[in-house]
């Protein structure tokens, strides 16, 4: 994609996909790939359609890192990595990419100046417009009606900022008595007693 700066960037496509219905919840692409950006595109897929009782992903940093542990854990949600080198556990998102590289990726080809904005904008059209819609050869349905006519096991999403405060990791400081002060990754910070 073509950057603000003018530079070009390999984007990263973050995704959430229903396991029973393979309903697209939310894709969304970021220039990198960290915890922060993987609870953001997570927090993103809740809102629109839910909160889950159960998340898979595999083993990534982001993943694996403190505050997604323990913003899952707040939330009451299941977190299931993948086994290491089992990539059998990731065929249904595995099916989704290739959807996604050969009909998304085939429309955009020929864009000279695409942008992450419109890379987004675009995907959403397509997840929402086509994919959901679209008749599934595994399901026999489209996967919008198999999510809305399946049993819901799914609870109300918390709030933006109840999701933002969620997904931190906490740790715990002794004050130096000497001068006040706590050291978080080697930086002090003067509090009061």
């Amino acid at each position: 994609v073509l950057t603000r700066n003018g530079s070009r960037e390999t984007p990263f496509a973050f995704g959430v996909l229903d396991d029973c219905s393979r309903l697209g919840c939310h894709v969304q692409w970021y220039l990198q790939e960290t915890a922060e950006l993987f609870t953001h595109g997570l927090s993103q897929g809740f809102q629109k359609r839910g909160l889950c009782r159960e998340l898979m992903t595999d083993r990534g940093s982001a993943m694996m890192a403190a505050e997604t542990q323990a913003g899952l854990k707040r939330l009451g949600v299941i977190h299931s990595p993948t086994l290491p080198y089992s990539p059998y556990q990731n065929a249904k998102i595995e099916v989704f990419w290739a959807a996604l590289e050969g009909r998304l990726m085939a429309m955009l080809e020929d864009c000279p100046e695409l942008t992450l904005d419109l890379l987004n904008e675009a995907t959403q059209a397509w997840l929402e417009l086509e994919y959901n819609r679209e008749v599934h050869d595994e399901l026999g349905v489209p996967p919008l009606r198999r999510f809305l006519e399946g049993k819901s096991v799914r609870r109300e999403s918390p709030s933006s900022e109840e999701l933002r405060r969620a997904f931190r990791m906490e740790e715990t400081r002794s004050q130096r008595r000497s001068d006040g002060t706590v050291s978080i990754e080697s930086v002090r910070f003067q509090i009061p007693s």
